[in-house]
């Protein structure tokens, strides 16, 4: 290594000056808008964490989520009047039709644990979404339901409907970049703060 180093000339220095005083001169400029592939760009406010948006996936269906969800939205209802009927409606509403791979031991055992006792959240939040709610239950539970959408919002940040992704299956990567008022730079897998600094030195 230290024969490379040679070689290259990274040995070679200089007797110069020393600096005694710096003066340093700072921009720091926001992000404010972000790219996507295929031209997708949109406002970027910072209130969501720039990896979470570049990051975020469209939430499928499956046996776990659905009872998660459904699970928080009994323990909002559960002390309310009515809950045992309230229950057997959205059981029957949203019953779970999922069916675990025969070597999914967990997923077996889930199904089998929660069978007869809870409902598919994931079909709820889904109903919630197109106004598809029995009556009674959104007469009765309001204010739950109305927590339980803050709850998924804040546990399950999701795109939006225009294709804005920014993960690319052909090559495995998030790939996009950023741009702010004073210029932009193109990133891959972190988040960048763009910042100019002037700098004059004075040499003794």
């Amino acid at each position: 290594m230290l024969t490379r180093q040679w070689q290259f000339g990274e040995f070679k220095g200089e007797d110069a000056a020393t600096a005694v005083t710096t003066k340093i001169l700072g921009e720091h400029t926001f992000i404010n808008t972000l790219n996507f592939p295929n031209n997708v760009s949109f406002n970027y406010d910072g209130s969501l964490p720039l990896e979470a948006i570049v990051e975020r996936e469209a939430l499928m269906p499956g046996l776990a989520l659905a009872v998660q969800m459904a699970r928080h939205f009994i323990k909002l209802i559960k002390v309310k009047p009515g809950f045992a009927a309230a229950l057997n409606l959205l059981m029957n509403e949203y019953p779970l039709n999922y069916a675990p791979a025969v070597n999914d031991d967990e997923g077996i055992q889930l199904l089998n644990s929660v069978s007869g006792k809870t409902f598919d959240g994931y079909a709820f939040q889904k109903a919630i979404i197109a106004g598809s709610v029995p009556a009674s239950i959104v007469n009765d539970y309001s204010t739950e339901i109305e927590d339980f959408k803050s709850w998924y919002h804040r546990n399950y940040s999701q795109p939006g409907t225009g294709g804005d992704s920014a993960w690319l299956p052909s090559r495995l990567e998030y790939q996009f970049s950023v741009s702010a008022t004073s210029g932009e730079t193109v990133a891959k897998n972190f988040p960048l703060t763009i910042i100019r600094v002037d700098i004059s030195i004075g040499i003794l």
